[in-house]
């Protein structure tokens, strides 16, 4: 029994490793998003970052998951806010001078995470992913969650995952969603 203990702990943990991010682009004149490194014809969306996530996420998964989707993204979140904060400080008391040297390395302004090769995820990881979307829109960015399995989202609305709304079939929807907005 403790064996098998053993080795599913060592499983989840492998899994959770060996997940990745891709960056997507737009493959003109079509409804893809394919890999920006593989497919030279895919381009980025303007203001728009698209990530594929392969794998699961799980309590045990989740800070690699972030830390992952964070340097896919080029950014560090922490200092992304902090410098956030300072800027509505400094708005708010216009007399003082801004201390801060460090400029935002947001080059977009909508984020879409393609989960359509997610395999599993936990309630610990729904926190996760909530407190993530309101981390991105206190930096003005929206976030689209797109492609989860039906039993997913059966997953999400049985823990009450408050960003529903944010949950759209396909890349090309959440985008276009956006565009309209």
């Amino acid at each position: 029994l403790l064996i098998g203990l053993i080795l599913s702990i060592a499983c989840i943990f492998c899994s959770g490793f060996k997940a990745h991010f891709t960056i997507l682009g737009h493959l003109p004149n079509s409804d893809l998003y394919l890999d920006i490194d593989s497919f030279q014809r895919a381009i980025e969306v303007p203001f728009v970052k698209v990530v594929r996530y392969s794998g699961s996420i799980n309590y045990a998964t989740k800070a690699c998951f972030k830390n992952k989707l964070c340097e896919t993204l080029g950014i560090n979140l922490l200092k992304e806010l902090r410098y956030h904060e300072s800027q509505n400080e400094n708005q708010v008391n216009v007399g003082k001078k801004n201390c801060s040297s460090h400029l935002s390395n947001l080059n977009f302004k909508h984020l879409v995470i393609d989960f359509s090769a997610l395999t599993n995820i936990d309630a610990s990881s729904i926190v996760l992913l909530t407190e993530l979307i309101k981390d991105f829109n206190k930096l003005n960015v929206q976030v689209s969650l797109v492609c989860f399995s039906t039993r997913l989202i059966e997953i999400l609305i049985r823990n009450e995952f408050e960003f529903m709304k944010h949950i759209y079939p396909t890349i090309h929807d959440a985008i276009g969603f956006r565009e309209k907005a």
